[in-house]
């Protein structure tokens, strides 16, 4: 009977759930995507026993409160990423509460005498999880088998042991076929498969669209659709697509592995118990065959009978036990087994036991994607191999039974099968007695000793004991020449038992009766078994298939699919279609597999003031398209340019922009899927500062940055833009000089140049798409104006003033238009800072003054409004005001650049005046007429002279 190890129970949770109705009377397809929700864009699973597959097998479908195994998908909007979803099996609840109901066929799916039994060894196996892990749409990873606690890794590393795991019952399969066979229960009564640990994976890794999956990290294999398809699959689909073409996107995509410790097929056939019988009944009958060899009529009581020519008056009786008990338990106690040991014949409790992991090379997690577990040449092989064991003489298999009954009836060295047959010698003599007990070998052995009074051992064969009445010393020389006679006729009685053509052993084992009852025993096991065996042909061991859904391709793989084959021709193929699928130890994933081009990024930086800039530049970059997260290149992620890479402008020639002077770019390409809508925002830090040029409408002084394009016969620039909208570009202010570079007029600069972004969607035919990026760095300039104000004179009559500046810490001067009182003139653009230095510009003013004289004016100078007073320095017929930046008064927040004024005031403090010569020219010489004229002329005549005195 089959032995069935009473063990802690182990997989998963399953609730209580009956299969209704009948086969389906046409063909079906497994449904191997049926749980995957049409809007998941990656998907992984992790199960024992993928129940699901019954769904599309039976009428009415199946209700499954809970299904097995574990799943777990990501769509749009999900978090990323997500922690695997796992779970511990525990198979104890399913146990005989699952069934399978198909019209008159009612089993148990789990369960003792139900289709599938789960036995397990706590010390052996350890801890089975099942593990599913859909972190984001572009990979997914699943697994049921050794795992550690936290399930997301699954170990496909476990050796073969002697427990067993898992069991199919073989005869429960057969009852689902459309037609079952009747397999007499005295042939056989029981036939499984047991399984050692199982387990698989299943990968779909990050992969770039143009390269092939790294699964040498994760210890699996990759998937090569060419490899699906085993040429012993036999009407087992691998690519479940109508369109072979639509799956092809993801070949090499997809890693793949799987465990199976140990598979053996074992049959409880209580028809072997006439095999047994028909050796009890063979070997039993030697003791009559030997007694009549041997025993008072045979040929040795007829060789000892010479004795009583030596001593008158004696009898000789001698009597044979043969050990039938031990001969018939050395030859069926050990199993019969086939040179290759595939096979191996139990008759001790009557089962045939078939070694799958020798017939696949002692190697059964190793086998190519759908290898079939058994072929039909691999069945008549293990036929060919019980026949030959039971029936073939030894000389055509040195292992078989007959080979085993030879082997051992003549023991060895004359020490064991019927050289321990027991034989007891009664002399009877007028002296007295002996009573000699000896096995066979040590009669037949000259050299044994003979002991008196001993006790006889039948493992001890090179002595006999003998006892005796009467006058022993009479008795020895007897005793020395029965040896001597026995061993004398050694010869013939080897011949008589051995040897000889016509021995007992040699008749026994090509008896004619005994062969033809062994023949008959194989020929009533012989189409049971082919019955029994077959369904193990549909049974898949590393199934592996790729399925096209709306969404993906789901690839599965199984470490073991059980198929049941209807008798149901499918009128197109002329084949039977499966109608039953079990898959054990199931792993399935599906991730997104779209075309991914490359995103380009060239980085420009012009300007006067560029050399405020140092380093490289970083930019966040987020791409999405419909049912794809994308690129999100944000905050610690976000692309790092490097200095080395930035050039110092564009090109345009035949259509095509290409930076000027830099190869290289980003270390590695960006790579997104066409259809997406992206922006890119420059997230370097552009800080304010006071001597950039506040720009664009909503003005700011940081650098501004605009965007290339082309149409392919003009370069275009980024504009204006509407809110939330794509980046307009337009050919406005673009123009190639003669250098073919790139010209383009920023003096009317946009709020969307001061954003540093752009949005842009890439087209869904695309093949690359490319970025054009300036960062424009304009220094700010402003005019100075500088106006003359004199005070103490007459300033109608003042003037012109000569003015002097300069904008290079005074190496050069240039000459002011001359101004009189209350005009000005201005010091146009002056740059802020100088562009090749970055240091502040001085500006420098001076005026042109009179030689020392009585009447040469006080100078001085201010800045700004309000006014601040600036030092000055008269000498060498200057009067100078101290040197100032061209940006002073300036702050980072200003959002315009006022001009710059500057006041220089002539203060005429000192006046001389001549009384004499306001005199008359009547001669006097006092003031007395003076003052007598009255004040008001005098002061007329005062001013008169002051303004001759001007000119």
């Amino acid at each position: 009977m089959m032995k069935t190890k009473l063990s802690r129970i182990i997989a998963t949770v399953l609730s209580v759930f009956l299969v209704a109705g009948v086969i389906v009377p046409t063909p079906a397809k497994a449904q191997y995507a049926s749980n995957v929700d049409p809007e998941a864009l990656s998907y992984a699973y992790g199960g024992l026993l993928n129940v699901s597959l019954l769904e599309t097998l039976v009428n009415g479908g199946i209700s499954v409160a809970e299904l097995p195994g574990v799943e777990q998908d990501w769509k749009k909007g999900d978090p990323v990423p997500k922690n695997p979803a796992n779970q511990a099996l525990n198979l104890a609840v399913l146990n005989g509460l699952a069934n399978i109901n198909l019209g008159t066929i009612n089993l148990p799916l789990v369960g003792q005498n139900g289709l599938l039994e789960f036995v397990a060894n706590d010390v052996t196996l350890g801890a089975i999880h099942e593990a599913a892990h859909a972190p984001n749409p572009n990979e997914a990873y699943g697994g049921v088998g050794l795992a550690g606690s936290d399930g997301a890794t699954v170990d496909l590393t476990q050796q073969g042991n002697d427990e067993v795991y898992a069991r199919v019952n073989l005869l429960s399969l057969l009852s689902l076929e459309d037609s079952p066979p009747l397999i007499p229960p005295t042939i056989i009564e029981t036939a499984g498969i047991e399984l050692g640990a199982i387990g698989s994976r299943a990968a779909r890794p990050n992969t770039p669209y143009d390269e092939n999956a790294n699964c040498t990290p994760l210890n699996l294999n990759n998937v090569e659709y060419g490899n699906l398809e085993h040429p012993n699959l036999n009407n087992h689909y691998f690519i479940i697509s109508d369109d072979l073409a639509t799956t092809q996107e993801d070949n090499n995509k997809f890693c793949s592995g799987y465990m199976i410790a140990d598979a053996k097929v074992v049959l409880d056939a209580p028809v072997l118990d006439d095999v047994t019988d028909i050796l009890d009944g063979v070997v039993g009958g030697l003791d009559s065959t030997i007694n009549g060899l041997l025993g008072t009529s045979g040929v040795l009581s007829g060789v000892l009978s010479l004795v009583e020519n030596i001593v008158p008056g004696t009898k000789v009786g001698v009597e044979v036990e043969v050990p039938v008990a031990d001969i018939l338990s050395s030859i069926v106690n050990e199993p019969l087994k086939d040179q290759e040991e595939w096979v191996s014949i139990n008759l001790s409790d009557g089962t045939i036991e078939l070694d799958l992991q020798q017939l696949h090379s002692d190697d059964l997690s190793n086998l190519a994607p759908n290898t079939p577990l058994l072929t039909g040449d691999e069945i008549d092989d293990i036929l060919d191999s019980v026949r030959s064991l039971l029936t073939d003489p030894k000389d055509v298999n040195p292992y078989g039974l007959m080979a085993r009954i030879d082997n051992v009836l003549r023991g060895s060295n004359q020490t064991d099968g019927l050289y321990r047959t027991k034989v007891t010698t009664e002399l009877t003599l007028l002296v007295g007695s002996v009573t000699i007990d000896s096995t066979l070998g040590a009669l037949l052995n000259p050299s044994s000793t003979a002991v008196r009074n001993c006790t006889f051992n039948p493992d001890e064969y090179d002595y006999f004991c003998y006892s005796t009445t009467g006058l022993a010393s009479v008795l020895a020389p007897i005793l020395n020449g029965i040896k001597n006679i026995t061993g004398d006729v050694g010869g013939v009685l080897d011949a008589l038992l051995f040897t000889g053509t016509n021995s007992v052993i040699s008749n026994l084992v090509s008896n004619p009766v005994t062969t033809g009852l062994l023949t008959g025993v194989v020929n009533l096991l012989d189409p049971v078994l082919r019955l029994v065996l077959q369904p193990i042909a549909n049974v898949i061991v590393n199934r592996q298939t790729v399925e096209k859904t709306p969404q993906g391709n789901l690839f599965t793989v199984s470490a073991l699919e059980v198929n049941v084959l209807s008798t149901v021709i499918d009128p197109q193929t002329g084949q039977a279609d499966t109608v039953l699928r079990l898959p054990l130890a199931t792993s399935a994933v599906m991730a997104q597999s779209w075309k991914l081009i490359d995103l380009d990024i060239n980085v420009a930086k012009i300007g006067d003031g560029k050399n405020l800039h140092t380093g490289g530049y970083t930019y966040d970059l987020v791409c999405e398209a419909p049912r794809w997260t994308g690129v999100d290149a944000t905050g610690p992620d976000s692309l790092n340019y490097d200095e080395a890479n930035v050039g110092p402008g564009f090109k345009y020639s035949a259509g095509q922009l290409s930076l000027d002077a830099v190869t290289g770019g980003l270390t590695s390409k960006v790579k997104v899927v066409p259809g997406s809508v992206c922006e890119i925002q420059a997230a370097s830090a552009f800080d304010s500062n006071l001597n950039l040029r506040p720009t664009g409408d909503t003005v700011a002084r940081t650098p501004y940055t605009y965007f290339l394009s082309t149409d392919g016969t003009n370069p275009l620039v980024s504009g204006a833009t509407d809110l939330d909208d794509f980046t307009m570009f337009t050919g406005t202010g673009v123009t190639i000089d003669g250098a073919e570079n790139v010209v383009v007029d920023t003096s009317q600069v946009t709020d969307s140049w001061k954003n540093h972004s752009y949005k842009f969607e890439i087209p869904n035919d695309a093949n690359d798409f490319t970025i054009n990026i300036v960062h424009n760095y304009e220094i700010d300039k402003r005019d100075i104006e500088v106006t003359k104000e004199v005070l103490g004179i007459d300033p109608i009559g003042a003037g012109p003033f000569e003015f002097e500046y300069s904008t290079d810490g005074g190496t050069t001067w240039t000459a002011a238009t001359a101004i009189s009182h209350g005009e000005k003139f201005t010091i146009e653009d002056v740059l802020f800072i100088d562009a090749d230095t970055s240091e502040d510009t001085e500006v420098r003013v001076r005026e042109k003054v009179p030689a020392a004289n009585p009447v040469v004016p006080t100078v001085t100078w201010t800045i700004g409004d309000p006014a601040g007073s600036l030092t000055s320095v008269t000498e060498n017929g200057f009067s100078s005001a101290i040197p100032f930046d061209a940006s002073t008064g300036i702050s980072v927040d200003m959002t315009t650049t006022p001009i710059l004024p500057i006041k220089v005031t002539n203060d005429y403090e000192h006046v001389t005046v001549d009384f004499e010569a306001m005199l008359p020219q009547t001669g006097r010489t006092t003031l007395v007429w003076v003052i007598g004229l009255g004040l008001l002329a005098a002061l007329g005549a005062l001013i008169m002279y002051v303004r001759s005195r001007n000119k």
